[in-house]
């Protein structure tokens, strides 16, 4: 079979198995991620070296190494995809954030310093994958991984300080913001002194962009629909919430999830014990 063909290029649920012939693992790395779909992902290596360039190169939500591809177990694989096998902002099913998707989050004035907080949650939560089940001869993963890109559009109710979370926020786990404005919005100097990335365009030029990020942010639903129509023609996800100041939830906006499954066993003989990267 050929990467081009349609069994190869295509999410199919059925037992079918499209086979490809390609020279190393680099280019196997690149064909997948070359897809529309990212779902689970596996990979039979002894390797270490290939292991790893593997886990750090290949888009998809659940990695597996040395093992089957289903039978994902809530808690220890949180399941879901990323591209279009991801349905808003990626929240994995069996993960520690999942009930957030049932919840609407607003801040309760007490004035906390929202700087400090954002900086906690990062280490707390964040910036580290972890291991909550400690299997002897299966090591479960759980890990935060920072998007591309992300377009924030700006519109006058907007304030400096929404802004200013979010671009902490999103510099925090290291996903690039692009903020857009429109030339006539007073907040588009103060930003550029700021030193953020600002593209001054009306609405228009920024729906025709929209194509060039991962994610879209704003600081309310309540924006033209014409946005909404756009990102849906894309498949792209509009992060609406307005920032709050509990770093626990904002940095949610500016990420995707990863498990990675790796049985670290061979027929029961239980090799080195993998570090958490």
């Amino acid at each position: 079979m050929r990467p081009e063909y349609f069994a190869f290029r295509t999410e199919l649920f059925g037992p079918m198995l499209s086979v490809v012939r390609v020279k190393d693992l680099h280019e196997a790395v690149a064909l997948v991620n070359s897809l529309d779909y990212g779902l689970t992902s596996g990979l039979q290596s002894l390797d270490e070296t290939e292991q790893k360039y593997w886990k750090d190169n290949l888009e998809a939500g659940n990695l597996y190494i040395n093992r089957g591809t289903t039978g994902a177990i809530v808690n220890r694989q949180p399941f879901g995809g990323m591209k279009l096998s991801a349905f808003g902002g990626g929240i994995k099913a069996g993960g520690p954030n999942y009930v957030s998707c049932f919840l609407h989050f607003t801040d309760t004035g007490d004035g906390n310093d929202w700087r400090t907080n954002y900086k906690t949650a990062y280490e707390k939560e964040f910036r580290r994958a972890r291991d909550v089940n400690n299997l002897y001869g299966e090591q479960n993963l759980f890990r935060y991984l920072p998007l591309r890109s992300i377009g924030l559009r700006l519109f006058d109710s907007d304030t400096f300080e929404q802004v200013e979370k979010i671009a902490t926020a999103a510099q925090l786990v290291g996903t690039p913001l692009t903020i857009s404005v429109d030339p006539a919005d007073p907040k588009a100097d103060e930003l550029a002194r700021g030193g953020y990335t600002v593209r001054r365009e009306s609405l228009n030029k920024f729906i025709d962009s929209m194509s060039e990020y991962e994610r879209f942010r704003t600081c309310t639903p309540d924006i033209p629909r014409p946005v909404y129509e756009a990102a849906a023609v894309l498949n792209k996800y509009v992060a609406t919430a307005p920032p709050v100041s509990e770093g626990r939830v904002e940095l949610l906006h500016y990420i995707k999830e990863q498990s990675i499954t790796f049985e670290y066993h061979r027929y029961g003989s239980i090799t080195e014990i993998p570090e958490l990267e």
